[in-house]
């Protein structure tokens, strides 16, 4: 199907632009995330989960912040460092709804598999950007909030300052 100019104009130049490289980016971020919480899960499967919530921004730092792979994966452990607790209650909560919202189609597919089909493609689709709205809107109340962590207070505890770059926390 042709579209004749006057249809083409009304498409934004430079909504296309530069979305090889950032593809590119979030397939090489996806394959190592996967593999470092596949190894995690090997180990044990709460050393998998910690991964898990530790990276779950890495997507969000390519495609808002145009990060590499490796640097979203450490801005994503950063900014997870502190909230893993509430980020994993989060997860929680968006399981339970992909779960609840599994169930109409369930039950439409006994009566009509195609049906069913076509509502748990709409479901999952519905499902699919909720879940990243409410990653985004985590994302940026994260950024947005000032540091909870008292620099200059001392509370008589000895800390490790290594320069490392690591989080022990």
């Amino acid at each position: 199907m042709a579209h004749d100019a006057h249809e083409l104009e009304s498409i934004p130049r430079g909504v296309a632009d530069n979305l090889l490289l950032p593809g590119v980016f979030l397939v090489v971020a996806g394959i190592v995330q996967a593999i470092a919480i596949l190894l995690g899960f090997i180990a044990l499967i709460i050393p998998g989960f910690f991964i898990m919530v530790s990276l779950i921004f890495t997507q969000v730092y390519i495609a808002v912040e145009d990060e590499g792979p490796f640097e979203a994966l450490s801005s994503s452990w950063s900014l997870a460092k502190g909230n893993r607790f509430p980020l994993f209650g989060l997860g929680v909560i968006l399981v339970v709804v992909s779960l609840l919202g599994s169930i109409p189609s369930t039950i439409v597919s006994i009566l009509s598999p195609v049906a069913g089909s076509l509502l748990s493609y709409l479901i999952t689709g519905f499902i699919s950007v909720f879940s990243w709205a409410v990653l985004v809107a985590a994302y940026e109340q994260l950024t947005s909030e000032p540091s909870t962590t008292p620099e200059a207070e001392d509370d008589g505890v000895q800390r490790l300052d290594d320069d490392s770059g690591f989080d022990y926390a």
